[in-house]
């Protein structure tokens, strides 16, 4: 869901195709980079402990997303932010 709202907000900020294919082909180099070390970690550490950390990640980079379409969307709409 997350690459979704990525492409989303991409799409709705630039109105082109390009940017859109771009950040679907780069969604994957992680994957692929990624396969073969994860493998090799899942069979050395336990599942759920691996499971647990990138989980934490995850909800990490959610979080860091929301509070950067806030941080815009604040900014773009000329309202003043508490602080600045």
């Amino acid at each position: 869901m997350l690459a979704i709202a990525v492409e989303w907000e991409l799409y709705a900020r630039t109105i082109l195709r390009p940017p859109l294919v771009w950040s679907g082909w780069l969604s994957l180099v992680p994957v692929v980079a990624l396969s073969l070390p994860a493998g090799h970690l899942a069979d050395r550490f336990s599942r759920k402990r691996i499971i647990l950390i990138s989980q934490i990640f995850s909800a990490t980079r959610i979080g860091g997303a929301g509070v950067g379409l806030l941080e815009t969307s604040f900014h773009s709409s000329g309202r003043r932010v508490a602080g600045r």
